[in-house]
Order: structure tokens, then sequence, then C-alpha cells
């Protein structure tokens, strides 16, 4: 009968939340989410507070390539890139870039044979054995990285303008790729 007042405070020690460990908070998927999305926020309100040229209208392939989920990493170092020489290492905009770097997906993808590479559709695959697969296998049962070879944006060179606009759609497509995933429900 003495062990129950010591499993009560147990129970309730166990309840209390965790203090957080010093250094980098922890991110779940769902925080990671919000996370990136305030950064966004923040990037586009610095936009607003620095004088603009005139906006173009971007083709259809630079908007495709903008909202390729397999580019966004060599699309975010191409805006780094630019930022980092542009506005400078200490601007708002390029912190921010360079804290959705890690978050963001890797360009590699990985799909089962039977490979179905579409073809003339102008880009080139690197296919990368993901494991060596048993011997008892079917070669079509294989599975593979596949890496798109298709080049990232390209940002005109000294053209604030030509960045701000291919920006404000990158942004736009991760910002609605991470909004699309906060309203799915899982299926319970």
């Amino acid at each position: 009968m003495r062990s129950l007042p010591i499993l009560h405070r147990l129970l309730f020690l166990l309840a209390l939340p965790t203090p957080q460990a010093q250094g980098a908070p922890v991110k779940t998927p769902g925080t990671q989410q919000c996370y990136v999305l305030s950064l966004i926020r923040e990037i586009i309100n610095e936009r607003d507070k620095l004088p603009v040229a005139s906006e173009d209208f971007l083709n259809s392939n630079e908007k495709r390539r903008l909202m390729k989920t397999s580019l966004w990493r060599p699309n975010l170092e191409k805006f780094l890139t630019f930022a980092t020489n542009s506005l400078g290492e200490d601007s708002k905009i390029t912190k921010n870039l360079k804290e959705i770097q890690p978050i963001l997906p890797t360009t590699m993808t990985t799909v089962s044979c039977p490979l179905d590479v579409p073809a003339g559709d102008g880009l080139s695959y690197d296919l990368t054995p993901a494991c060596h697969p048993p011997s008892n296998l079917a070669p079509s049962n294989a599975t593979f990285l596949v890496s798109s070879q298709e080049e990232p944006i390209l940002i005109e060179k000294d053209n604030l303008g030509d960045f701000w606009l291919k920006l404000k759609e990158y942004l736009s497509a991760i910002r609605d790729s991470l909004n699309c995933k906060n309203t799915q429900s899982p299926n319970v």
C-alpha cells in the first residue's frame, strides 16, 4: 500500500511536459510545416519592404521548374546564391532561405520496376540500384533511385525583379504543398 503514493507521483511526473534540450528546437513534421510557412511569410514581408522593378510573367516551363518538388533544393541553391550576392549574407531573406533548406525533400526518388520512363520528355535519368536485390527476384521487381537531370531555374544576373518574380512563385509552390498536407486528414 505504500507504493500507491509513489505511483501517483510518477504518473504526475510522466504527464508533465519535458523541458527542451539546449540547442536547436525539436521539430515534428507538423511544427516543421508551420515553421516553413512562417519563414515564407517573413520572406514575403521583407520583399514587400524593398523596391522592386515591374514584374514580367513566367513562361510555363519556368513555372513547371519552380513547382517541381524534385527541383526544390537545386532551385533553392540558385535563390540562395542570388540573395547572398545581391542582398547580403545578413539579410533576413537569405537567412530564412537557409533555414528552409534542410527541410526540403531530397532530389532522389525511389521507384520499383517495371520502370516506365516517359519517352521524349526531354529529361535524362540516372538509375542507381537502391540495394542489391536477392537473386531470386525477377529483374522487374528491382528497386532503383531515380534522379531527374532537369536543370534548375535560371535567374537573370543582377535582375532583382526576375529574382522576386521567381522566388514568389517558388515560395507559393512550397506553401501550397504544405497547406495541402495540413488540410489532409488522416484515415482513421
